[in-house]
């Protein structure tokens, strides 16, 4: 499974095939010819969004991404492939990891708006917010073996509207 005959226009497909060839077997996964089909279809279609999409693998949750997931990230890309989510972002690991053992225990999606998560992404730690789906993925066996993840960022938007409110009340008050 080290190429790819999809449609995928020449930069992505230079970021799939990190991807593709990344040494898997090097990880708790195995080769990727050994993944579940589901995982192997989750991940091509991963690959091939224009959204942001990460996939975060039990049993120890490692990271594959796609990307657009490049802008949350930041500095971080595309070096976090094959890592551990508690290596990515230790500081918010409790928060995802809490989130994928629920959608990995009951088989459920979930989803947050405008979740605050104060991250390193830069060198330094960042308020940041986003809105974000975790999906389940199924084995043939019907177990989760994997958490598709969805997620945008609403930063701007809440400090955006945190400036309205304030600029509105101080206006309120002058005005008064």
């Amino acid at each position: 499974m080290s190429t790819y005959s999809g449609n995928i226009e020449n930069e992505d497909l230079d970021f799939a095939s990190i991807v593709y060839n990344y040494d898997w077997s090097s990880t708790l996964l195995g080769p990727m010819e050994s993944w579940d089909i589901s995982l192997k279809n989750a991940v091509n279609l991963c690959l091939q969004s224009t959204f942001p999409i990460a996939i975060a693998i039990f049993p120890c949750w490692i990271h594959v991404h796609n990307k657009a997931w490049k802008q949350l990230l930041k500095r971080k890309h595309p070096h976090v492939i094959g890592m551990v989510s508690k290596d990515i972002f230790p500081e918010a690991y409790e928060i995802f990891a809490s989130g994928y053992e629920s959608v990995r225990i009951t088989g459920k999606g979930t989803f947050k708006t405008d979740q605050l998560l104060e991250l390193q992404r830069d060198g330094y730690t960042e308020e940041t917010y986003f809105n974000y789906a975790y999906n389940p993925i199924f084995k043939s066996d019907g177990s989760v073996c994997a958490i598709f993840i969805l997620a945008q960022e609403t930063t701007q938007n809440v400090l955006n509207i945190r400036r309205l409110k304030t600029l509105s009340e101080l206006s309120r008050r002058i005005s008064g």
